[in-house]
C-alpha cells in the first residue's frame, strides 16, 4: 500500500518528502566532502561525495576522489614513493614485448606493497618503516 499525494504548491512537496526522510530511518542524508551539499547515498551508505554535477561539469565523486588521492600523496611520502615505482615498473612491463618474469616480479611486487600499504593503514607499520621498505624494493 502506497501513498499518492498530489499539490500545486513546492512548499507542501517538500513538506511531504521531508516527513517521508525522517520517518524512513533507512535514508540517510550525507554532506559531501567535495561541495558540501546535502545528498542520500545511492549505492553504499558510507558514500563520501554525491553525484552532482560540479561548474565544471563533472561528479564530485570523480573531483572529490582524486582531490583526496592527490592530498594522501602530497602528506605521505611513501604513498608518493609507492606511486613512482608503481609507474615506472608498470610502463616497463607495458612496454617488454610480453615478458612473462617480468610482469610476474611487477605482479608479486605489487602485491607485496599493497600488503604494506594496508599495513600502514591499520597502523600495524610506521609511515618511517613504509617509506625506508618502499625506496629499498623500487
Amino acid at each position: 500500500m502506497t501513498n499518492v499525494y498530489t499539490s500545486e504548491k513546492l512548499s507542501n512537496i517538500a513538506f511531504v518528502v521531508l516527513e517521508q526522510f525522517v520517518k524512513n530511518s533507512n535514508l540517510p542524508i550525507k554532506k559531501c566532502q567535495y561541495c558540501d551539499r546535502y545528498f542520500i547515498p545511492s549505492v553504499r551508505q558510507d558514500e563520501l561525495y554525491c553525484d552532482l554535477p560540479n561548474e565544471d561539469g563533472k561528479l564530485c565523486r570523480e573531483k572529490g576522489a582524486k582531490q583526496t588521492y592527490k592530498q594522501n600523496l602530497e602528506k605521505i611520502p611513501a604513498l608518493l614513493e609507492y606511486r613512482k615505482a608503481y609507474q615506472k615498473k608498470f610502463m616497463e612491463v607495458a612496454r617488454s614485448d610480453n615478458n612473462k618474469k617480468l610482469k610476474k616480479d611487477f605482479d608479486s611486487w605489487k602485491k607485496t606493497a599493497q600488503g604494506k600499504i594496508r599495513d600502514y593503514k591499520q597502523g600495524k607499520v610506521t609511515e618511517d618503516e613504509l617509506y625506508k621498505w618502499m625506496i629499498e624494493n623500487k
